[in-house]
């Protein structure tokens, strides 16, 4: 065991200049931190930190009893993109805020029946196939009560987008009667897709450049219903 004298920035970037430090409002201090050679180990993997430009060896450290790991070995060993925004002092795990445009966040049907939607705030997840996605779609789902089981969405898009990516599925319900999605572009038929009980998820991309209007459907009478799940549009 053995400690170190280490000027750190706060936000985890380390000093080289006290001018540049001053300059960009940053405060700096000298802390006590205790190095014992700490391992990260993810999902049964252990976690290579490397070394830093100059060629020390990155590790993890121990200060005021918590563990700091490197964000960036922790962000890639957990699979999750690793972003620093200098301009703001901000560090991105994964997607950056507008990166990403959510078709839920977005655009409204603007005519439905037998559609919910789940938006990013929504304390309530979308699931299929046993994961649980940020956003999406749940299309011709009712209860056991209910005579009309039908479902479809239409969405104005105005010609302003190029493609649409989601996770398509199907979610079994009451019974497990088989259900046929159809997608139109501008009233024509662009995609069928016929789900089972035993359908996997699979990704579906749809070329929407210059169209103006989307129609999902569903038919048939059954209580499951076809999910879309963490839809995306650009």
């Amino acid at each position: 065991m053995k400690k170190k004298k280490l000027a750190l920035l706060v936000g985890l970037i380390l000093i080289i200049s006290t001018v540049t430090a001053f300059a960009t409002g940053a405060v700096t201090k000298n802390i006590d931190v205790l190095y014992n050679n700490i391992k990260l180990v993810v999902d049964g993997k252990p976690i290579e930190f490397g070394e830093d430009s100059a060629g020390n060896k990155i590790e993890p450290f121990i200060y005021n009893g918590t563990t700091y790991l490197p964000v960036r070995a922790v962000g890639e060993a957990i699979g999750k993109k690793v972003d620093w925004d200098g301009s703001n002092q901000t560090v991105y795990l994964g997607e950056k805020p507008g990166e990403v445009n959510y078709m839920t966040e977005i655009i409204e049907p603007y005519d439905k029946h037998r559609l919910d939607t789940y938006k990013l705030n929504d304390t309530e997840k979308l699931e299929l196939a046993g994961k649980t996605y940020k956003t999406g779609y749940r299309l011709g789902h009712t209860d056991r009560d209910s005579l009309d089981r039908i479902g479809y969405a239409y969405f104005n898009l105005d010609g302003k987008y190029s493609e649409i990516e989601c996770i398509v599925g199907y979610k079994p319900g009451y019974n497990s009667v088989d259900r046929t999605l159809n997608i139109y572009l501008d009233g024509k038929l662009f995609k069928t897709i016929d789900f089972t009980r035993d359908s996997m998820p699979e990704k579906l991309t749809i070329p929407v450049s210059g169209v103006l209007q989307l129609k999902l459907e569903v038919d048939k009478d059954a209580y499951s219903s076809v999910i879309f799940a963490d839809v995306t549009i650009k």
